[in-house]
């Protein structure tokens, strides 16, 4: 079995047990393990910036659309082989959906992904932008990140993760992954087709 085949079948598994659960933070640690050093996360929205071990990530949202402190989320995700990463979201006031968001490493210069996301150009209806997925499965997370379009949703959801990557935990890096677009509520509610030889 191939590492991308035990990836699209772990990953199927993770969506059945659904989402990880955030709480709204603006400072979190992730603990060290798995050969990287803990991590110290803090959101500054007086300043704009994530202070990331010493490092300051800029937030780029404009400072007229930054939220309060109580709705901005810090979560520290373990991902596998004894390692954790930082998930940050920070929230548009004035548009639902649309957040800035970062996936940060100890002893990672620069962060695995930061930038806004949501629908964020094009037309109404036509809308096109960036998603992060944080998909729990047990004691460890899947960090996916993928492209969203308006009009290429699978029906039912307000967007669907298309080309998704995957953070693979030994290298810390982003990598093209077969995932399961559905939602566990989908995949109950869905009818049952019997294939007939004809």
């Amino acid at each position: 079995m191939t590492h991308r085949t035990w990836l699209a079948l772990a990953l199927s598994a993770a969506v059945l047990l659904g989402s990880s659960a955030a709480r709204a933070e603006t400072h979190v640690v992730a603990p060290a393990g798995g050969g990287l050093p803990a991590l110290d996360v803090r959101v500054d929205l007086q300043a704009g910036v994530v202070v990331a071990g010493g490092a300051k990530v800029p937030i780029d949202l404009a400072k007229g659309r930054f939220p309060t402190e109580g709705q901005v989320v810090t979560e520290t995700l373990p991902i596998g082989a004894g390692r954790s990463v930082v998930h940050v979201r920070v929230p548009a006031s004035d548009a639902e959906d649309v957040a800035w968001e970062a996936i940060l490493a100890g002893g990672k210069a620069e962060p695995i992904f930061a930038g806004v996301t949501g629908y964020v150009s094009g037309d109404p209806g036509e809308r096109t932008g960036q998603a992060v997925r944080i998909v729990a499965s047990g004691k460890r997370s899947f960090v996916l990140v993928g492209s969203i379009r308006e009009d290429k949703c699978i029906c039912g959801q307000s967007a669907t993760l298309l080309d998704p990557q995957a953070l693979y935990p030994a290298s810390l890096d982003l990598r093209p992954a077969t995932v399961q677009r559905l939602t566990p509520e989908q995949q109950s509610e869905a009818e049952a087709i019997a294939a007939v030889d004809v």
